[in-house]
């Protein structure tokens, strides 16, 4: 279906096209064909139940021949499932397919691990609490403006949507509501539920033992083997999650090429180059590292958990697949990824990345001044200190440091600039591009340090 000059134009087939879907079991055999197929026409051309059926099959109301009909009998199917699937729009997902979805577009998360992670929004939490699940993802089936009540108006589409994208929730069918006496009335509305209350969460969750790459291989190559002139970011444009991390122009090719182009890089390039660190120019790490920055990352590293720095080490060291990790762990593939991803996470936290970014002794000479500022017990051994601590180093803005770096009046540590903010009552004025509000970044980050900068404030 395009949208032209304010129209809607359906892209329809001929009356008595050989390919023409005449009843909903027509339309069942082509989803069991294919394993999947969306409503609405899209950039795969044939890939659609609009494309197969005639512009004058549509909203008739009749159940035997209209397709916007056939949905809503389709959606209860013990075998298909029905929501908005494919770049959010709305489709068929046959059951054998199902789990090869769920494994791609969960990436191995079921929805609490998503939360726990921060990978999912506080909104999408309250949607799915509704439906009052227990710990195998079952639930109550409801009617969408059931869900919206207890959930509340805003944004409550747009996290629908990207529910049923993420595979969370399905449609499960359709009813009317019920007015005051009993009677059925108006439009037939949504009933969401979860993919695990119609089948089951083992059946859901069958594939969460391979990696998403390979479920992402399964559908595609799905896709490829019925319209194999197609080009594969068109198909992925379709499939594919609207925030996949993979390549659009090449994802088959590339994905059987992660694991060897993987074990080429050696122990600690591979883990430096997914940490993805950058320098004290904001330019990637580059490899090899120093005996110091090794020290460090070595150092980054004994801040994690047990079982995050086994994984670390069994995957970056010893070059193990995730699935073999899993083995040897007795834990799911996806879980191993899960363990990786927070690990890194942790790597990357600024107090931890100093250490394989500066080195291990800058670091932590720079984390001994820190405790020795608040172990100080005179002004002169406080100044001390803070006059062996850099500009650059003391965790201004990157705007303030180049300002105070740059000044007329030469500012090279951090006691230089105690020193003018305390002496001088037009310090302000002494400092180039430094207004009113830039002035109490410096004061609350001197203050940080220990310095009194009651007198300076009063001055603003």
């Amino acid at each position: 279906m395009e949208y032209i000059n304010g129209e809607y134009i359906m892209t329809a087939c001929e009356e008595g096209d050989p390919g023409q879907l005449r009843c909903i079991e027509d339309l069942y055999a082509l989803i069991d064909q294919i394993g999947f197929l969306p409503l609405f026409a899209n950039k795969v051309k044939g890939f659609s139940v609009e494309e197969h059926v005639s512009a004058g099959q549509w909203w008739t109301g009749d159940e035997l021949t209209d397709p916007w009909e056939w949905r809503q009998i389709a959606a209860g199917q013990p075998d298909i499932a029905y929501g908005k699937f494919f770049d959010k729009k709305a489709g068929f997902i046959s059951k054998n397919f199902f789990p090869a979805f769920v494994n791609y577009r969960r990436d191995g998360y079921d929805f609490d691990a998503l939360f726990e992670d921060e990978k999912a929004s506080y909104q999408a939490r309250k949607v799915m609490d509704v439906f009052d699940l227990d710990d195998r993802a079952v639930g109550a089936e409801l009617m969408s403006p059931e869900v919206k009540v207890r959930y509340g108006a805003k944004g409550f589409e747009r996290i629908i949507t990207d529910l049923q994208m993420q595979t969370y929730l399905i449609v499960s069918g359709f009813k009317q509501r019920r007015n005051r006496k009993g009677e059925l009335y108006g439009w037939h509305i949504a009933v969401l539920s979860t993919p695990e209350t119609k089948w089951g969460y083992e059946y859901v969750t069958s594939l969460y033992s391979e990696s998403p790459a390979e479920s992402f291989d399964r559908i595609l190559n799905q896709m490829k083997k019925h319209f194999p002139d197609v080009a594969d970011f068109e198909c992925i444009k379709v499939v594919g999650h609207h925030e996949t991390p993979y390549d659009l122009e090449n994802q088959t090719e590339r994905s059987r090429s992660v694991a060897s182009a993987f074990q080429a890089i050696p122990w600690p390039d591979n883990l430096i180059n997914d940490l993805a660190a950058k320098d004290t120019n904001g330019e990637q790490l580059k490899c090899p590292i120093s005996d110091d920055q090794m020290k460090g990352l070595r150092h980054a590293m004994s801040f994690l958990k047990a079982k995050e720095q086994k994984v670390l080490r069994m995957r970056y060291e010893e070059h193990m697949t995730l699935n073999a990790i899993a083995g040897e762990m007795k834990i799911s593939g996806s879980r191993v990824g899960q363990i990786r991803n927070l690990a890194l996470r942790k790597m990357r936290n600024p107090k931890r990345s100093a250490y394989y970014i500066y080195g291990y002794e800058y670091a932590y000479d720079k984390e001994h001044k820190s405790s020795e500022l608040q172990n100080a017990k005179s002004d002169e051994e406080r100044y001390r200190i803070l006059n062996e601590i850099l500009i650059k180093d003391a965790g201004f803005d990157t705007r303030i440091t180049n300002t105070l770096q740059r000044n007329c009046i030469p500012i090279c540590t951090v006691a230089d600039l105690a020193h003018l903010v305390s002496k001088d009552e037009e310090w302000v004025h002494h400092l180039r591009n430094v207004g009113s509000k830039t002035a109490v970044e410096i004061l609350n980050k001197l203050e940080e340090f220990g310095v009194d900068c009651t007198y300076a404030r009063s001055r603003l």
